[in-house]
């Protein structure tokens, strides 16, 4: 048996390059990577990574602005909600004035508590002097007699008067 490469001691007549050893000429003009060239990789590595953060920082400040907006309808609408609700006891104004907050007066499930925003309503009135909104009567001026028919109306106005 015979060996058909044997490598030699000899350091002048071996391959210097393993690339070579197989035929490989695009191995042979590509340098090994240095010191520097895996500094750079690195460096491209974090900045890859960078702008990733950067990606994921502006979409979460993005969500947050809008979450917070949301909230602000959400308050808003609360405040809406309250004002409406408070009105048939008390000046809404004024209830607002008395420092309640709107979040208050709504469950965990986020409905509105009428019996808690009812009594909240009347002690401010009390504790204050809030008026109740005058609520127009529909009866206010209502006769006990029935009008007389349109019928009636033209008769009277073209019979001869007496």
């Amino acid at each position: 048996m015979t060996d058909q490469h044997t490598p030699t001691d000899d350091a002048g007549t071996g391959p210097e390059d393993p690339a070579a050893e197989h035929g490989d000429a695009e191995a042979r003009s590509t340098p090994e990577p240095t010191d520097q060239d895996q500094d750079d990789a690195e460096d491209l590595g974090k900045s890859k990574a960078a702008r990733e953060a950067k990606r994921y920082r502006l979409a979460l400040r993005e969500t947050e602005a809008e979450r917070d907006a949301l909230a602000d309808t959400v308050a808003d609408l609360r405040r809406q909600i309250v004002d409406d609700a408070v009105a048939q006891t008390v000046n809404p104004a004024g209830f607002a004035l008395a420092g309640h907050d709107p979040a208050e007066f709504f469950t965990e499930e986020g409905t509105l508590d009428r019996a808690k925003l009812t009594a909240a309503a009347r002690e401010a009135a009390s504790r204050f002097g809030l008026r109740t909104p005058k609520v127009p009567d529909p009866g206010m001026g209502a006769r006990d007699t029935p009008a007389p028919s349109s019928a009636d109306a033209w008769q009277a106005a073209f019979s001869p008067r007496r």
